[in-house]
């Protein structure tokens, strides 16, 4: 029998080829590793949308706007939240807080803070009427925020916000 005997160029341009494909694989796994990392990392992050709203509330006596804050719990976890409410341009203002919860859905139920917040769900809150007047029509509104019970803090604004920052009446 006779052994395949395989010249010097040939020979390198083998050993050349397997370390490029090396190269090539090593570094898509260092790419998908990064992508990995970040995708994780953003897993593990609080997400939390924060809309200032105005919903209308329907009883027997008539329909009135309510100003108030919604939140969307975007991350893969529950939440517990543990103060909510507006913070105002004016150094010194005081903060307008939200103290009790109004579900939305079918069912309207009122549940005192600290609530925990599952994943992809939503709720909203509201302060007396009284409160928000007050505290509305008298200084601007910055923007809504959200404290968890961890210490993370998030804010967002919108345009029903900016219209009662402006005093524009809503209603």
């Amino acid at each position: 029998m006779k052994s395949a005997v395989i010249d010097k160029d040939t020979q390198d341009l083998v050993t050349f080829s397997i370390a490029v494909v090396g190269v090539v694989l090593g570094f898509c796994g260092l790419v998908l590793s990064i992508i990995n990392s970040w995708k994780q990392s953003d897993r593990d992050r609080v997400k939390l949308r924060v809309n200032p709203t105005l919903e209308v509330w329907g009883s027997e006596f008539g329909y009135a706007p309510q100003f108030g804050v919604e939140v969307v719990n975007l991350s893969a976890f529950p939440i517990t939240l543990k103060e909510v409410g507006i913070k105002f341009k004016k150094p010194g203002a005081p903060l307008l807080q939200f103290e009790c919860t109004v579900q939305k859905g079918s069912d309207v139920e009122i549940k005192p803070l600290p609530v925990r917040l599952n994943s992809r769900e939503a709720i909203f809150f509201t302060a007396t009427e009284l409160q928000q007047d007050i505290l509305l029509s008298a200084y601007r509104a910055k923007h809504a925020y959200v404290r968890t019970a961890c210490g993370i803090t998030k804010t967002g604004t919108s345009p029903a916000l900016k219209a009662r920052a402006a005093k524009i009446p809503l209603g």
